[in-house]
């Protein structure tokens, strides 16, 4: 539509989304809401393996919940070089696990981060970072070789937060002796601490079993426990 006035030309026309209004050509473009960024969270701040009473350990799940995802769409999950891939809810929530058997397998008594994201394959947007702290049930004792009465550094992790752990000394079968260690730290049961190797005046010649766990009175079926066999020569 063309109209005339005593002041110029003024034309509007309206075509394919093309505005054209006193001689200056204009775009009107579609403004397209930027999809929200999906949200997750962890269940757990600190996963530790479960023992079984004949002494098995079961790696537990990274539990991983979220929303805000595309409805029915493909999410990616990672945690440092690993990814796993599952579709979201249909409402835009997620519930996922995540295997941690490789971390929980080690040997070394220590916690480490694990830094967990999503991404919306869909929808293209990355979810916030959620750090989640994993600890094997281990311990270990250093210098791996010393004298009995020798002071040495025992480290635990995994261990239940804010209780005693206790080493149990069984000689040939029998209980001959107890020492308190360290209180295991939240919130992945982490410890550290220097003591005698033995009791002072305990060691004799023979294969010691020693039992570590959180219980002041002695069984071979306490959880979590952890044993290890020293050997002491004669003198």
């Amino acid at each position: 539509m063309v109209s005339r006035t005593d002041e110029g030309v003024a034309v509007r026309s309206i075509r394919s989304g093309v505005v054209v209004a006193g001689g200056v050509l204009a775009c009107v473009a579609a403004v397209v809401p930027a999809a929200a960024a999906p949200v997750i969270d962890a269940t757990d701040r600190c996963l530790v393996p479960s023992q079984r009473p004949n002494g098995q350990l079961i790696s537990p799940a990274l539990v991983v919940r979220g929303s805000e995802f595309s409805p029915g769409g493909e999410v990616a999950l990672r945690r440092g070089f690993r990814e796993y891939r599952g579709p979201a809810e249909e409402g835009g929530d997620l519930a996922a696990r995540l295997s941690v058997v490789d971390l929980i397998a080690s040997r070394i008594p220590r916690a480490r981060t694990l830094v967990v994201r999503a991404r919306d394959v869909d929808a293209g947007v990355l979810s916030n970072a959620v750090r989640v702290r994993v600890a094997p049930l281990a311990f270990s004792v250093s210098p791996a070789r010393a004298e009995p009465d020798d002071r040495v550094l025992f480290r635990f992790s995994g261990f239940r937060p804010g209780r005693a752990i206790h080493a149990h000394y069984i000689l040939d079968g029998r209980l001959m002796g107890r020492q308190a260690l360290v209180r295991a730290k939240a919130p992945c049961g982490v410890a550290a601490v220097r003591r005698p190797q033995f009791p002072r005046g305990l060691a004799r010649a023979g294969v010691w079993r020693v039992q570590f766990d959180q219980s002041a009175r002695f069984s071979p079926r306490t959880r979590p426990r952890l044993i290890a066999d020293i050997e002491v020569y004669p003198g």
